[in-house]
């Protein structure tokens, strides 16, 4: 006996982000957010997911989602600013260190005088076992 990320979680979740199952989609709705907010949202909703089955011993068949989301994050903010894809990912990538290892996450800073700078990262989270 375990706990599990049952394979209808993942199916519905991941339909959000699809048309007619095939296609992933961007998000039309997030059409006047801010590159910031968009990405925000995007991570806090996958790290929602993530911290809540923290302790399933499947949690690594969420990468299905991760891939899904990704997919329709890039395409939400390409669609924002009319660029490609490819010039999103150019745009937006950093690499961000995670106990000693570096991954690439895309990124937005906002500068602030006098304080920390604000930053919304996708990607970046250790979805492993242990």
């Amino acid at each position: 006996m375990g706990l599990r990320v049952p394979k209808e979680v993942i199916t519905s979740k991941c339909q959000r982000y699809k048309h007619h199952s095939r296609k992933v989609l961007h998000r039309t709705e997030l059409i006047n957010d801010s590159d910031f907010t968009i990405i925000e949202l995007y991570q806090s909703e996958y790290r929602g997911l993530v911290e809540y089955y923290r302790l399933a011993y499947n949690l690594p068949t969420l990468t299905k989602l991760e891939g899904g989301m990704e997919i329709s994050l890039t395409k939400r903010l390409s669609a924002k600013f009319r660029i490609s894809v490819p010039k999103v990912y150019k745009k937006y990538q950093a690499i961000f260190p995670v106990e000693k290892k570096h991954y690439k996450v895309l990124q937005v800073l906002i500068e602030r005088e006098g304080k920390k700078p604000l930053v919304a990262r996708w990607g970046g989270m250790r979805v492993t076992l242990g």
